[in-house]
């Protein structure tokens, strides 16, 4: 697919997102950082907060643990602790999700 890069985010247990998209968005060490195709290599820490994805014309989040990311051409790796899509936390459970919810609850 042409004018993407590939995002991958893994937790130790699922792969939590993976697929083509335009632009990342997501909270580095050094401040929030925009990667679209053909970025610059980079290796960086990352810091717990969302991840906004451009993805076909539509805007998606996903709220993340604290991680590592790799930017390699067109491929993105994000090796975190945890992540869910913004739209799947269940504000009910409590604590459970309480550091995602509270970074996710800044985006609705």
């Amino acid at each position: 697919m042409s004018g993407t890069l590939r995002l991958e985010v893994i937790t130790p247990i699922e792969i939590a997102y993976s697929a083509d998209v335009q632009m990342v968005t997501l909270p580095a060490v050094e401040g929030q950082i925009g990667i679209y195709p053909s970025h610059v290599a980079l290796l960086t820490r990352m810091l717990p907060g969302e991840i906004f994805i451009r993805k076909d014309g539509r805007d998606e989040c996903l709220a993340v643990g604290e991680g590592l990311v790799e930017i390699i051409g067109d491929h993105v790796a994000v090796v975190t602790d945890r992540a869910i899509a913004v739209e799947k936390i269940d504000r009910s459970r409590g604590n459970e999700a309480a550091p995602l919810t509270v970074a996710a609850h800044r985006v609705r």
